[in-house]
């Protein structure tokens, strides 16, 4: 009778040490999911993977969200975006904006859904933009961020990338007119999603004291004066470029004061 009493004494002192383990584990999960999962953490993690070597997005890609769906976005979706390893300043300063960062800005922290079903599962939203990229020059390539976009196909020509994460942009054309090439890019500042790529066509007289130096638009060769003068016909012009005439010698180069095709009067 007394060992029936003791052994049923050791088993409910069995249960009620299990009992106490469950509940000790329970606490420990439940400190550290809510350390591990909180907003600050996730800022955290986002941040180290942001500044890690490799493939950026690679590193990133299992924080980052579309604000407006809350799924993944993908490869696919970015293939017109670079995101660029964060240095410690900007790394330090992007964190302090994502811990104030709301729906109104173009990245936050959003809950989307939840892990074990009671830790918030945070995640880095990104409202999805878009640019618009014109020119009025007839079949040139366009690019965003050096990657090709289209072909323009008249003299009026737009084109609308969508759903692109808040990043650096620059968007540029490339090919000829008339023969003559056109290269000319322009960078998103953050506020026009429009990038007008639009040149002027100008006709003028070039004319130099170097009689028969070349002619260069930036680092465009144009030609070669004769007499001390160029005829530019119907070239189209950009608001950036520089011309210069420059005359090579044997022991160095002589070049002209630079000057502003925009500036140049017909």
């Amino acid at each position: 009778m007394i060992k029936g009493f003791f052994r049923k004494y050791s088993k409910k002192k069995g249960v009620r040490i299990g009992f106490l383990a469950c509940i000790i584990l329970l606490a420990g999960f439940l400190i550290w999911g809510s350390v591990y999962y909180s907003k600050s953490s996730v800022i955290n993690r986002y941040i180290t993977a942001y500044s890690k070597s490799g493939d950026v997005f690679e590193n990133i890609k299992e924080y980052v969200v579309w604000s407006d769906t809350g799924k993944q976005i993908t490869n696919e979706e970015t293939k017109y975006t670079k995101f660029s390893r964060l240095d410690t300043s900007t790394a330090s300063q992007l964190s302090e904006e994502l811990k104030t960062a709301s729906s109104s800005d173009g990245s936050y922290v959003k809950r989307v859904g939840s892990r074990f079903l009671v830790f918030p599962n945070y995640r880095i939203a990104f409202e999805p933009m878009s640019l618009i990229i014109k020119t009025n020059v007839n079949k040139v390539d366009i690019s965003l961020n050096e990657k090709k976009v289209s072909t323009s196909d008249s003299e009026d020509y737009s084109v609308t990338v969508e759903r692109l994460p808040l990043s650096d942009y620059t968007a540029s054309i490339s090919g000829t007119y008339n023969k003559k090439p056109i290269s000319l890019s322009k960078t998103y500042d953050g506020k026009d999603k429009t990038l007008d790529l639009s040149v002027s066509f100008k006709n003028f007289t070039v004319t130099s004291n170097l009689t028969d130096g070349e002619l260069y638009f930036d680092k465009t060769r144009i030609g070669t004066l004769k007499d001390g003068q160029y005829e530019v016909s119907d070239y189209p012009v950009t608001e950036s470029a520089k011309a210069y005439v420059k005359k090579v010698y044997s022991d160095g180069d002589l070049k002209s004061k630079e000057q502003l095709l925009s500036e140049i009067s017909e």
